[in-house]
């Protein structure tokens, strides 16, 4: 049976092969008392959420509202995403990441992490397992199974949250996707430092990024290119970098120190600036 001791000892394992900004971001226990936990459905209730918006909006000193809920929204995907796909690409397990099954850890407010309320209702991939005998868990025997199940939650989670937030400040859709795309990014950048994960990290990664049907089942995929690669004309960079798709807006905050290394303003010639920095 998958217990969150078992689960915990195989992420463990694996989480000093990654950043210290993608590690403890998955709860499965609660925490002590002092740390506030909501579940997901009622802290993106309108009346909660748009306080929790406006409260880090004044918080971070942001006076666009718009602007604001960018960087509140990076910080939920940075607290979601981390937590629910190592284990499907490292371990072949599928969390199931449903509003229901999750609550939304806070650190002053805003969103640092996820627990996970249970366990029986995740899946195995066997192939990824590789440990013997699988779990007592539902198994799934195809590649394609295992992205369904994980990403039918998590879609299902993700796009309540982004209608929820557009309803309030009018922040697009397409902004809180990419957002989602480019802790993505970043966080398969870092499972492919996990030794014997390189496979499973471009078989998730190029589902996630460049099959353009939803691998929930039906439908477009949300994520798809919303991260791109871009070739330099500069002999000294020879591999492509990644850019966004859309702007995430955070060059118009207050004291912004411009674009970000991936925004899609940004000109060649700006972006080679600051790769040669």
């Amino acid at each position: 049976m998958l217990t969150p001791d078992v689960l915990q000892a195989n992420l463990t394992q694996l989480s000093p092969y990654l950043d210290k900004f993608l590690q403890n971001r998955l709860l499965l226990t609660p925490p002590p008392g002092t740390v506030e936990v909501v579940t997901a459905s009622n802290y993106l209730a309108p009346k909660r959420l748009q306080d929790s918006l406006e409260a880090f909006a004044t918080a971070s000193g942001i006076p666009n509202l718009t602007v604001a809920t960018s960087l509140w929204n990076k910080n939920y995907n940075n607290a979601l995403i981390p937590a629910v796909l190592p284990a499907m690409t490292l371990l072949g397990i599928g969390l199931e990441a449903s509003l229901e099954n999750v609550s939304i850890v806070l650190k002053d407010k805003t969103p640092e992490a996820i627990l996970l309320h249970r366990l029986d209702g995740a899946v195995v991939y066997p192939p990824r397992f590789g440990k013997g005998k699988v779990l007592n868990l539902p198994t799934v025997t195809e590649l394609s199974q295992l992205h369904a199940f994980v990403f039918t939650s998590l879609f299902d989670h993700l796009r309540f949250l982004n209608k929820q937030v557009n309803a309030i400040t009018g922040l697009p859709r397409s902004v809180m996707w990419g957002n989602t795309g480019n802790v993505c990014d970043y966080l398969y950048q870092e499972l492919s430092n996990c030794p014997g994960a390189f496979t499973a990290t471009q078989e998730d990664r190029a589902m996630i990024f460049e099959q353009s049907r939803n691998p929930a089942g039906t439908g477009r995929n949300p994520l798809y290119r919303t991260i791109v690669y871009e070739s330099m004309d500069d002999l000294r960079f020879s591999k492509p970098v990644t850019i966004r798709r859309v702007c995430c807006l955070l060059f118009r905050m207050p004291a912004s120190e411009g674009y970000c290394g991936n925004c899609p303003l940004m000109s060649q010639e700006e972006r080679l600036v600051r790769l040669k920095h």
